[in-house]
């Protein structure tokens, strides 16, 4: 007998009834029959907007995969997926949560960097501050000497204005004294203290008196301890230019100075002793050669200097800075965590905490003594 040969089904209709077992095999969730033609469902993705990735990551994203390699959605039908992919999603929060020593790490980061910025301002960048604000007032001098010379005829300028050019050679000193010694003074240059003898200018009788600051600013009298008896110091101001001879070099540790024989124009230099620690100042006393300007007298026989402290407001400015600094590196950090986005992170905060750190570390150095 002879058989009629079997015809062989065209390929839509193969296609049609792959997909009819595959739709069949998804919602019962049982797996299908590897027939000829017919591809299961372990050979699909498992959910119909799923891309098979493999182990790789999208972005910087971890990515969950079931059994097979397919991607994870957390709107999945099916209830074992969805637990999964949830199971994942928690995971990465909890990932992106900071640990004890995590934080204690990062306090201890924080202390650092702003000690390390606070040293680096002090010792690099206060100079080259001090260095500008020099250039300023040598320039106002130069540019205007009738209003800096009106000093002979008893005018006064405002506190941190230029009244008189120090010029020490053997340790390479030429600055612009300014008037008042407060921080914010000093931060410019030597400062003559308001309250010194019965003139205030060198080259009149009586003691005149000079603060400068030893390390930061420029440290304009860093090399104050090298000088030795009979140094010369020139001084140029409105009352004239005189010359002085140094006659001795102390230490004192209270603010009482001694001022020299009645008649006499005596000119004293004052700095911190230390470099870190200043305990108390050094003192460098030096006499006029030849005559005063006029002849005042004083019957004074003793002073009591300034305290040179530091500015206590100035605390205060930088805590708010070094909170400042420390909530944009707190949120670069939750953001670089979060978001897994290092680089635009850093790009986006380095300038903020620039700003704040150097804000912070210029306010905390108006707190130390005025003479450091």
């Amino acid at each position: 007998m002879q058989t009629k040969p079997r015809r062989k089904p065209p390929r839509h209709e193969t296609l049609a009834t792959s997909n009819e077992a595959i739709s069949a095999s998804q919602r019962t969730g049982m797996p299908g029959t590897a027939a000829a033609g017919v591809v299961t469902p372990s050979q699909t993705p498992a959910h119909p907007w799923s891309v098979d990735y493999g182990d790789r990551d999208i972005g910087s994203a971890s990515v969950p995969l079931d059994s097979s390699g397919s991607l994870l959605l957390l709107d999945d039908p099916r209830p074992e997926v969805a637990e999964l992919a949830e199971g994942s999603a928690k995971e990465q929060r909890r990932s992106s949560r900071m640990t004890k020593p995590e934080v204690v790490g990062l306090a201890m980061t924080v202390a650092g960097v702003l000690l390390a910025m606070f040293l680096v301002y002090l010792y690099v960048f206060s100079a080259l501050t001090g260095a500008r604000n020099q250039n300023q007032l040598l320039h106002s001098l130069t540019g205007n000497p009738k209003a800096i010379f009106s000093l002979a005829s008893g005018h006064e300028p405002p506190s941190g204005q230029p009244v008189a050019i120090l010029n020490i050679p053997s340790i390479g000193l030429h600055q612009a004294v300014v008037e008042g010694t407060t921080a914010a003074d000093l931060q410019k240059g030597p400062g003559l203290v308001a309250s010194s003898g019965i003139s205030g200018l060198p080259g009149e009788p009586g003691d005149a008196v000079i603060a400068g600051r030893r390390v930061s600013f420029g440290a304009p009298f860093g090399r104050l301890g090298d000088l030795g008896v009979g140094s010369i110091i020139q001084v140029a101001d409105g009352a004239g230019s005189f010359k002085f001879e140094v006659t001795k070099i102390e230490t004192i540790t209270h603010g009482q100075l001694a001022i020299p024989s009645y008649g006499r124009s005596w000119l004293t230099l004052v700095t911190s002793n230390s470099s870190w620690l200043p305990t108390a100042r050094t003192v460098v006393v030096a006499r006029i050669v030849g005559q005063p300007a006029s002849a005042k007298g004083s019957a004074n026989s003793s002073e009591a200097l300034p305290s040179f402290a530091g500015d206590p407001a100035a605390g205060v400015l930088a805590a708010l800075w070094a909170l400042a600094f420390i909530c944009v590196l707190g949120f670069m950090v939750f953001a670089i965590r979060r978001w897994r986005q290092t680089w635009v992170s850093w790009l986006l905060a380095a300038p903020v905490l620039l700003a704040c750190g150097l804000f912070a570390c210029e306010s905390l150095a108006r707190c130390l003594p005025s003479t450091l």
